[in-house]
């Protein structure tokens, strides 16, 4: 089974009622703190391009890089609908551990828990270099991540999710599982489709997310000679709490 392949048809209306806007204008205003006359940035693990568009529409030069090529194709449909005149992000497939770029960015942001899904320290080693390459000399890098203390107090739980289109209906059925060895979710999500006639089909994608202790992502960040501005809990604006499941990380090359 392939991660956010079949998914990708149905990834936005899953996530509707996810408010890109505001999260995008909190990254704006870490952006603004930390790195003020940014223009470019480079969005890893990009998706349908939610990010990359509302971070576009708040003045910024953005390009966005995802490993599921159904992703980017959506992407790209929605940069079809766009106006010619109006200003729009470039997309393209790529794995995050192995992309690399001649043009540099001001920015980098890996956002949405896309670095969870590098669920080894190899790969997660390899990632961070590859954002730290793809940087201006003076650029920073923002990233979020499910935080271990926090993961491990309120465990995943199953749940049934339900999504109406216009011609469709999907249930989502999200099935998680506690891999301690390794720190991970493995969730297995089976979605059922049923349209106006009544018929059914059926589709799984198995993923697995690491969960990171902030102490490992800063002995990461430093061996790459990062500086870490900022920890936090994910749109708080206050110190990440032992109870809470999203944190962010602000840093840059040292």
């Amino acid at each position: 089974m392939s991660v956010f392949g079949k998914l990708a048809k149905y990834y936005d209306l899953v996530h509707q009622k996810k408010d890109y806007e505001k999260e995008s204008a909190y990254v704006d205003s870490l952006i603004k703190r930390f790195k003020p006359d940014t223009n470019t940035i480079l969005d890893i693990g990009c998706g349908t391009g939610n990010y990359a568009f509302t971070m576009q529409a708040l003045g910024y030069e953005v390009a966005g890089i995802d490993a599921s090529t159904e992703m980017i194709e959506i992407a790209e449909e929605k940069l079809a609908g766009k106006p010619r005149e109006t200003s729009k992000p470039s997309f393209c497939s790529a794995r995050m551990e192995e992309y690399t770029c001649q043009t540099k960015s001001d920015a980098v942001i890996c956002l949405f828990f896309s670095l969870c899904y590098q669920t080894t320290e190899k790969l997660i080693r390899q990632s961070l270099r590859r954002f730290k390459e793809q940087l201006n000399n003076d650029g920073i890098l923002i990233f979020d991540f499910w935080h271990k203390a926090g993961v491990l107090r309120q465990k995943p739980e199953f749940k049934i999710q339900r999504y109406r289109a216009e011609n469709f209906e999907i249930t989502k059925l999200v099935e998680p599982a506690m891999d301690i060895s390794a720190d991970c979710v493995v969730i297995d999500y089976t979605f059922y489709l049923e349209n106006e006639k009544g018929d059914i089909s059926k589709f799984k994608e198995l993923h697995q997310v690491r969960y990171l202790d902030p102490e490992l992502l800063l002995k990461y960040l430093r061996e790459l000679n990062f500086k870490v501005e900022l920890i936090e809990g994910w749109m708080t604006n206050q110190n990440l709490k032992e109870n809470e499941w999203s944190g962010i990380i602000v840093a840059r090359p040292d």
